[in-house]
Order: C-alpha cells, then structure tokens, then sequence
C-alpha cells in the first residue's frame, strides 16, 4: 500500500467512522476497488481503529473519567454488560467474521441492511429512557447490535442506536451510549490483532 492509497483510506475513515454508515465496509469496499491486497492491510485498519479510539476519548474524556472514579456505577457496568454478546460471537464465528473481510459479497447485503435499520429508527421516535431506565436486558439487545455489525457493511452505530431506540431509550443519551460501548471492542480488536500481527511477522504495509 503506498501513501495516496493510504490518504484515501484515512479520509474514508474520518468521514465515515461517525456516521450510521459502516466504515468498515466502505474501507473493504474501497480496499478491493484500489486492489490492495488483505495481507498489506491489517496493521493500518489497526492504526485507524486506534485513532478512532482517540477520537471517542478525545469527546467524552470527562465521562470516561468519571467512570474511571466510579467504575461500579451504572455507566461502566452496562457498557461492560452490553459488550458481553460482541465478546461471544466474536469468540464463536471468529473465523466466519475473518472471512467477510476478505470478500466483497456480503457488502451488498450489508449496506441494504443498515439503511433498512436506518429506515427503521426514524419510525420508532424519540424514547424517554437514559441511564437511570436502563436495564440489563437493554444492554444486552443493544450490545447484540453491536454484535451483529461485526459483519463489514453492518454499521455499529446504526444497528446499536436502532436497537436502543426501539427500545425507548432517549436519543441523545442512545448516542452517547453507543460510542461509549465502542470502546471495549475497539480496544479488544487492536490488542487482539497487534498479537496476530507480531506472532505472524507482518509488517502491514
């Protein structure tokens, strides 16, 4: 990968990372169309991921430190609860997950999903729920969102925010919990595939 490829990647990334959109599967979708190939790539996914990670820090530093002082309060404790299911199906369906990352077949799909899903949470409204009416039952359906958009083309943030509003909770308080329970995947995700990468000797590009 040279560096106009990765420019054009990176602003992929910033302009769809915080939107309902799935910027994962616009990044493999424009992987395939600049021919890059899938064994040059994982140590910048690796690195956009991080920088993502920076970006959430960087907007709710002050809730992540109160949740950091308390962190057996309610917050912290259903983003923990609400990172359970990603946890489990990443674990199961691992190699599966892989294997949609190598493959353009299941953007189509993907993307058609998530704008249904998109569809879907502009019917639903606006809810009365936050933090306080959060229950782990909630946690649990919103972080299985979540787990479902491991899949490319899938948009975390559109199928966690869709979820959560089906489920009455309020919009805006919706929006920060979605970012907020990204976090721990994100993290886990780069810890993870630093190991794949150092055990297997690639460089990335």
């Amino acid at each position: 990968m040279n560096l106009i490829e990765a420019i054009i990647l990176g602003v992929v990334q910033g302009l769809t990372e915080f939107l309902p959109v799935s910027s994962s599967g616009h990044l493999v979708m424009v992987q395939k169309l600049l021919g890059i190939d899938d064994s040059a790539i994982m140590t910048f996914y690796i690195a956009l991921h991080v920088a993502t990670l920076f970006a959430v820090v960087f907007v709710y530093w002050k809730k992540i430190l109160e949740m950091i002082r308390h962190p057996f309060s309610k917050l912290p404790v259903q983003i923990v609860v609400a990172t359970i299911p990603a946890v489990i199906l990443t674990v199961l369906f691992s190699d599966f997950i892989e294997s949609t990352y190598v493959s353009s077949a299941i953007l189509g799909p993907g993307f058609i999903f998530t704008g249904l899903a998109l569809i879907f949470s502009e019917k639903v409204g606006n809810g009365k729920k936050n933090l306080k009416d959060l229950k782990t039952s909630d946690s649990l359906l919103i972080g299985l969102g979540q787990g479902i958009a491991l899949l490319p083309s899938v948009s975390r943030s559109g199928m966690t925010i869709t979820t959560a509003l089906a489920l009455g909770l309020e919009r805006g308080f919706a929006a920060d919990f979605s970012f907020l329970m990204s976090i721990p995947p994100i993290l886990g995700g780069a810890l993870l595939d630093s190991l794949d990468i150092v055990q297997g000797g690639s460089a990335g590009f």
